[in-house]
């Protein structure tokens, strides 16, 4: 990042960091913080506070371009050997992220030259072929990929209410593409293993499901022939979630309200006509309900978790907390994502770009083109590496 953009972004993260509310969890003085101060490559860990306005205080010396704290809880959590710092249990952490999502297509990945502005799609190339600089990536999430990691949320929050019995759970946009879900756990379950962490994850994959126990079958009994039924909404687990697709397809009242629960009768014949639709129905509800979370983040009992309200340094949005996990009226609002969205910039483009959805609105840069912009779309172009500040007008 160029220099005038460094110290234009870290006199504007300090004002903000002066006057944040984090939203930090009660107990945060067990908590380690990590911080990625601006302009340094390097993250400085172990970090510990007693009080909000010692880390607010430490935050404003020491400016940070991302700022963390730890799922664990620690009676020491300042001491820098991990073995030493007296682990207490750890909350359930969820990351979900649009990249991880196989049908999100409104994506973006280039490496471009920061010295020359050559630009190239092959992952493959490091270096720039003109000028032998280091190539630096690009990546980029649409916004209708946003829209499916939302979807993804509302089938872990699901999950986790109906199935697994949570209810102290919190939900914050990680301020990029994806969103972060805290089920804060006490006692004895937050002692909960790496490898207990690890069922849920194949619980919430379906991993260890054969998708033929949920199909309608013929089984031979001796001299007998048993018809299995489809799953239901009271069956519960892994059925209830293939029941809840199957019943958002089938129009069939009778079929319909006997997957619903609403009737506990149903007739063989009935069964037997629409089993080969419902056996597809099923096909395609399995792969509906594998939930697509980073599993590495939900097994790992040290992760470290984005502050809600602290700002995320590849874009410059808000790590935004959603209230009652009501994230189906969750939007990408600049107004709201962006702590500078009352401050003009004046960037330059560094490199070419195709045309890309930032939020609301589209853009198409050459290199060397010279736009005003608000903040929420500006410092995501400057962040990314892309475009430097050259004005700024509050």
């Amino acid at each position: 990042m160029m220099k005038e953009s460094l110290s234009i972004l870290k006199a504007l993260f300090r004002d903000y960091y002066t006057r944040a509310s984090l939203d930090l969890p009660s107990d945060f003085y067990v908590r380690e913080f990590a911080i990625q101060p601006i302009g340094v490559e390097t993250y400085v860990r172990h970090l510990s506070f007693s009080s909000i306005s010692e880390l607010k205080q430490y935050l404003v010396t020491n400016v940070p371009l991302h700022l963390y704290y730890s799922s664990a809880r620690y009676r020491e959590p300042g001491n820098t050997t991990m073995s030493e710092k007296g682990w207490m249990g750890s909350d359930l952490v969820f990351d979900i992220d649009a990249d991880h999502i196989p049908k999100c297509v409104d994506r973006i990945e280039l490496w471009y030259c920061r010295s020359c502005g050559f630009i190239s799609t092959d992952t493959d190339v490091k270096t720039c072929p003109y000028c032998g600089s280091k190539l630096s990536r690009f990546d980029h999430i649409g916004p209708s990929c946003i829209d499916m990691a939302k979807h993804e949320v509302l089938k872990l929050i699901d999950v986790l209410e109906h199935d697994l019995g949570y209810t102290n759970i919190k939900l914050a946009f990680s301020g990029h593409r994806g969103f972060h879900i805290v089920v804060e756990l006490s006692n004895d379950e937050a002692l909960m293993p790496a490898d207990a962490r690890r069922e849920i994850i194949d619980y919430l994959k379906l991993s260890q499901v054969n998708i033929d126990d949920l199909k309608i079958r013929v089984i031979k009994h001796g001299k007998n022939r048993i018809l299995t039924l489809p799953p239901r909404i009271t069956d519960g687990g892994v059925r209830r979630r293939i029941a809840r697709y199957l019943a958002s397809r089938i129009s069939q009242p009778q079929l319909r309200d006997f997957i619903l629960g609403r009737s506990w009768y149903i007739d063989v014949s009935t069964i037997s006509r629409y089993a080969n639709e419902i056996n597809r129905l099923i096909d395609e509800a399995f792969s509906e309900a594998v939930v697509h979370v980073d599993e590495k983040v939900t097994i790992d009992t040290s992760r470290l978790i984005r502050v809600p309200m602290s700002i995320n340094g590849k874009s410059g949005w808000l790590v935004m907390p959603i209230n009652d996990l009501d994230i189906s009226n969750f939007s990408l609002d600049p107004a709201v994502l962006s702590p500078f969205n009352n401050v003009t910039f004046s960037i330059v483009m560094l490199v070419k770009l195709p045309e890309i959805i930032v939020i609301d609105r589209r853009f198409r840069f050459n290199q060397g083109d010279k736009v005003v912009l608000e903040g929420a779309y500006a410092l995501y172009f400057v962040l990314k590496g892309v475009a430097k500040i050259v004005g700024i007008k509050r």
